[in-house]
């Protein structure tokens, strides 16, 4: 994230918000609803995290303002950062932060490749068998709780096959 070069207004605290957490968050406009990445998937935030991220920003402003060599910046980043605090320019970080063409995702945007299945050690991509790494540019959002094990045997379900197939593989 930039030191400076941030207007010290609602629309720069949403700029700063963007650049810090646009690999972090998406808003889905359509559903009015924030997702937040976990590192395997994207999760609505049903416990207002994306506020907690937006308190945290702040918090972080002040720290930054403390680096700052030039007493006047550093004086007017710290004025910022407090006012920043209260909770009409924590809403008000949110809100603007929704617009941003970077996070935004519709419901179709969601889940809309059916050849990948998220495992809790990947992707699994049906089409070609490989195992990939959790990526949110996937833009999936339901994971299944078992591991992928390309050499796992299932001998139950090849007999079921074979007795529904008559043999005829």
């Amino acid at each position: 994230p930039r030191h400076s070069g941030y207007p010290l207004t609602d629309l720069g605290n949403s700029e700063r918000f963007i650049d810090r957490y646009q690999n972090r968050v998406r808003f889905c406009k359509e559903q009015k609803a924030w997702y937040i990445w976990n590192d395997s998937k994207w999760d609505i935030d049903k416990k207002n995290e994306i506020q907690e991220l937006a308190k945290k920003m702040v918090i972080e402003m002040q720290e930054e303002a403390y680096e700052l060599s030039d007493p006047e910046t550093q004086h007017a980043l710290l004025q910022h950062a407090k006012k920043s605090q209260s909770n009409a320019s924590i809403k008000n970080i949110i809100n603007l932060s929704e617009s941003y063409r970077s996070i935004n995702v519709t419901g179709e945007d969601l889940d809309s490749n059916n050849w990948l299945f998220k495992v809790a050690n990947g992707t699994l991509d049906l089409k070609t068998g490989l195992l990939l790494h959790h990526d949110p540019s996937d833009l999936i959002t339901k994971i299944s709780n078992v591991k992928y094990d390309k050499t796992a045997r299932c001998p139950k379900f090849m007999a079921f096959l074979d007795y529904i197939l008559a043999g005829n593989d």
